[in-house]
């Protein structure tokens, strides 16, 4: 339900990633930061323009902000009308489930004739445009946020991890992520033995399992900067970003991999499995 960023407009559009206009600051977007309680969530969205035509429209009514949320789970729509300066926005949770989407517009109110502006690239400057009613005269971000029904739902990493059996003649372990959850695939041989023992040395199976499939998804999302968005709407990655957020008060986003380290991070998602481990092995052996 998105606007597809590489819409073509017949007239100037100020956005962040046009050159339509020119030294123009427009902030159309969510503070990230999501408050939820068990009935409502609400969420802070902040709308700033510095043209002063664009202005001048929206004091006389002639123009407006306006955000637009759809949740795909549910089908939920709706508009609001947004002020300049920081809006609360709040959403019942029945509402709602999983991903919802934000996107902002600015829209003329009623036909203007000879619509221009002094900030233009200098390609359009001198030209005025007759543009109708509902025209829209400025893009904000595309956002998405999560809300999950059940405030405590998602709380272990290692819920979102599953391990399989291989049904390749590969060796050794292999690691999906593409899907909710991320799959460790073992051969057929290992996973007959993890399934029989794992419970019975679960920080030892952690160790040579789950840490090594952790410290590899890290590496492969810490390559691309896109990947957190093409990933975002997985399960286990939402459980890993809150995991994040609790463990290091930090964001989930590569530059954090590259600084932490990928091994780090895993050990410490996993509360240091490899200490527990070693603790079981040597009662065994004394």
């Amino acid at each position: 339900m998105a606007m597809n960023k590489n819409k073509l407009f017949a007239y100037p559009v100020l956005t962040n990633y046009t050159d339509d206009y020119v030294n123009v600051n427009l902030v159309l977007e969510s503070t990230k930061i999501l408050e939820k309680t068990k009935k409502i969530s609400k969420l802070n969205y902040i709308f700033q323009v510095d043209d002063n035509n664009i202005i001048k429209l929206i004091k006389e009514r002639k123009a407006k902000a306006v955000l637009k949320i759809y949740c795909p789970a549910t089908k939920y729509r709706k508009i609001i009308d947004l002020t300049l300066g920081t809006n609360n926005i709040i959403l019942n949770n029945a509402d709602v489930n999983n991903k919802v989407q934000l996107e902002s517009f600015i829209i003329l109110t009623e036909n203007i004739e000879q619509f221009c502006s002094e900030s233009f690239n200098i390609d359009y400057r001198g030209d005025t445009f007759d543009l109708e009613k509902g025209s829209i005269i400025a893009l904000g971000n595309q956002e998405n946020v999560f809300i999950e029904k059940d405030i405590y739902e998602f709380t272990k990493v290692t819920s979102v991890i599953k391990v399989r059996k291989s049904t390749s003649d590969e060796k050794g372990m292999t690691v999906d992520y593409s899907d909710q959850n991320i799959y460790v695939y073992l051969p057929e041989e290992e996973y007959i033995t993890y399934s029989q023992y794992a419970k019975h040395c679960l920080e030892v199976a952690n160790s040579m399992v789950i840490l090594p499939a952790l410290i590899f998804v890290f590496d492969e999302l810490s390559k691309d900067d896109d990947a957190f968005i093409e990933y975002e709407d997985c399960k286990w990655f939402r459980v890993i970003k809150r995991k994040i957020k609790d463990l290091f008060n930090q964001e989930f986003n590569s530059n954090f991999i590259k600084v932490a380290g990928s091994l780090l991070i895993s050990q410490r998602i996993l509360d240091f499995p490899l200490k527990s481990g070693f603790e079981w092995i040597k009662g065994k052996i004394d």
